[in-house]
């Protein structure tokens, strides 16, 4: 009996140790390595999504490296563009200025065969030793012009017609010059105003002259001096009128030489 009862008790001491042995066991051995491969796979699936970050970010890193670089040539081309366009631009304004220098002159020499083409005109069929026999001053001062007068009229009558090869400026260059050179020689109309020739004084002078001589007019020495009085004086005028054209003349080739500061003005 005795025997027995310590059997049954060693029997429920044994039961409880292996509870207790099992209850060690699971939580000291079966938990931690379910919890272990919890974590391995845990550590598993984010060691993949940081692979997979990595991955992703080099991706980003490469995209941006190459966006860079070629916002990098799109900025080298840019600039590129910029410098050639510039030297277009200063190239266009150099070819530009230098043929509105050429209209420029080209106008200036038709303003110059105006001039020379109004003085034959007027003195086309002038006599000038009627007029000074007859002391006519009025019609003689009428041939006579200052160049600022005929430098003037020149501006404001030319046109297409009056260019020497039409087509080689255009009427709204001309309109664009006219108003440039009319001021220029109204900057300059006190040393253009005037004329060469004192026709009143010529007249005067030639009368005395003229009635100091006296003698026939069958004699051959009278006459003779005549004419060389007569010839003295209408010398005189002619010099006086040809001196004006000189004068227009003159203008004309500074403004040729000038022509670049004029068109800046």
């Amino acid at each position: 009996m005795t025997i027995d009862v310590w059997l049954a008790r060693l029997s429920h001491v044994a039961q409880i140790i292996l509870v207790l042995g099992a209850l060690f066991g699971y939580f000291y051995t079966v938990r931690p390595l379910h919890q272990k491969e919890l974590l391995d796979e845990e550590i598993a699936d984010k060691t993949m999504k940081l692979q997979t970050l990595q991955k992703e970010m080099e991706q980003a890193r490469v995209q941006q490296e190459s966006a860079n670089r070629v916002m990098r040539e799109l900025k080298q081309e840019r600039e590129s563009l910029g410098r050639d366009i510039a030297l277009q631009q200063d190239r266009l304004k150099l070819t530009t200025g230098t043929l509105t220098r050429t209209q420029y002159l080209i106008f200036l020499e038709t303003i110059e065969k105006l001039v020379a083409f109004d003085h034959l005109r007027r003195h086309a069929n002038i006599n000038e030793y009627e007029l000074l026999e007859r002391g006519d001053t009025q019609t003689l001062k009428s041939h006579s012009t200052s160049p600022y007068i005929a430098l003037r009229d020149a501006a404001q009558r030319i046109n297409e017609q009056a260019l020497e090869s039409p087509g080689t400026i255009s009427a709204k260059q001309i309109e664009a010059f006219r108003p440039r050179f009319l001021k220029i020689i109204e900057d300059h109309k006190s040393a253009l105003l005037g004329t060469s020739a004192n026709i009143d004084e010529i007249v005067r002078l030639y009368n005395v002259e003229k009635n100091q001589v006296t003698g026939n007019s069958k004699d051959p020495g009278y006459l003779a001096m005549q004419l060389r009085i007569r010839k003295k004086y209408v010398d005189l005028l002619e010099g006086g009128f040809k001196k004006d054209l000189d004068r227009s003349f003159d203008f004309i080739t500074s403004q040729k030489k000038g022509s670049g500061a004029d068109l800046k003005k």
